[in-house]
């Protein structure tokens, strides 16, 4: 038995075979074990995890030496984990994990028609607010008579990238935090008073319509910078 126990650890005994019995049957267990599915299901995973192991053990050179410890070594080592979450379980006041094993659910998710109602909400959400900023911004630059470029160069980013910022319409092209730290501390205010602004901005829905954009992008194909795009938003009741 020493032998063999000697032969197990030094892998003399372990093939290719062996080995994916060993993945196989014992994932085939653990999930008859931990999942939270139906007994029928969870039986057949654990008939057929047992098929697997018994298999390779009358099967392979030492199966059954290899088969039994390299198992008993990875319940072991899993019963650790559980063990361990089930202190700090009842450390922090929660329930344990059950022993009996039937906790692994996939978690109940929304309808598919709500989710994507949801991320079209959130998109436009983010794109309001996107646009938003860029106004207020713009119109910080404009109030202070500077252009593009100089505010650029004083905040060290590309001009292409600060005029994304004004010209935002999604999330993607929005200010980053530390833009919006540059901007503020350029034009000696908050990001919070910013912030404020937009979504002051976004309540009374003060944003340009589908035409405006529609000009607006048409002016900067040809080339055209006009602030007006932004100065008939400065002041709407």
């Amino acid at each position: 038995m020493l032998d063999e126990l000697g032969r197990f650890w030094r892998g003399d005994d372990i093939t290719i075979v062996l080995i994916g019995a060993l993945f196989v049957g014992n994932l085939l267990l653990g999930t008859a074990w931990a999942s939270a599915r139906s007994r029928p299901f969870r039986s057949a995973c654990a008939i057929t995890g047992t098929t697997v192991l018994a298999w390779a053990a009358v099967t392979q050179p030492h199966g059954a030496v290899s088969i039994v410890l390299a198992t008993a070594c990875i319940v072991l080592f899993f019963a650790g984990i559980v063990t361990l979450a089930n202190f700090d379980a009842r450390r922090d006041g929660l329930e344990p994990l059950s022993w009996r094993g039937g906790f692994l659910r996939r978690l109940p998710r929304a309808p598919r028609r709500d989710r994507k109602q949801a991320r079209r909400a959130h998109f436009i959400r983010t794109s309001r607010l996107a646009t938003a900023l860029g106004m207020e911004i713009a119109l910080l630059r404009i109030n202070a008579g500077l252009n593009r470029m100089t505010i650029a160069d004083q905040l060290g980013i590309p001009g292409g990238r600060y005029g994304d910022i004004e010209e935002a319409s999604q999330h993607d092209t929005c200010a980053s935090i530390a833009d919006l730290e540059a901007i503020a501390a350029l034009h000696d205010t908050t990001i919070t008073a910013l912030y404020d602004a937009a979504c002051a901005r976004i309540a009374r829905g003060d944003l340009p319509t589908g035409a405006e954009r529609g000009a607006r992008m048409f002016a900067l194909a040809l080339g055209t910078d006009i602030d007006r795009y932004f100065t008939d938003h400065a002041s709407k009741p």
